[in-house]
């Protein structure tokens, strides 16, 4: 047989999960620690704040932005890949009609962009003319 044995020493083992409840705290401590720190640098950093402007013209900018940014060769089909486009047109009608329901002065920008939406769309026109609209927010605004 093994010289070897094994002789009670009268300490009994942990029972399982008695020295977790440590860890769950520090854990939940430090998640509260990154949060915080993770918003005060966002905020520093201008992406977060009281300065954010989710006004009707804010928005309508936005969306103006969008609709500029429209990749000429989507109009002509001659790019293979259309997603990038495509949801850059989704995102500049989202902001057009946020914008509309905030400011009036943005319905007509909206109604434009609500076109795409239609059954056999010409998105040339439909993006001409709310570029148009947008060179006609851009005249009145002060």
């Amino acid at each position: 047989m093994s010289d070897f044995s094994l002789e009670p020493t009268g300490v009994t083992p942990p029972r399982p999960g008695a020295g977790s409840q440590p860890w769950k705290a520090l854990t939940a401590v430090l998640t509260v620690v990154v949060a915080v720190l993770t918003f005060l640098l966002l905020r520093s950093h201008g992406l977060l704040g009281a300065e954010e402007d989710h006004s009707g013209a804010r928005l309508g900018s936005l969306a103006c932005g969008f609709l500029d940014g429209v990749d000429p060769e989507f109009l002509d089909g001659s790019k293979e890949d259309l997603t990038p486009t495509a949801e850059r047109l989704v995102a500049a009608r989202t902001l057009a009609t946020l914008a509309a329901e905030e400011d009036p002065t943005y319905t007509d920008l909206d109604d434009t962009l609500q076109q795409m939406l239609g059954a056999d769309v010409d998105f040339a026109t439909v993006i001409e003319q709310g570029q148009g609209a947008c060179a006609d927010l851009a005249d009145v605004a002060p």
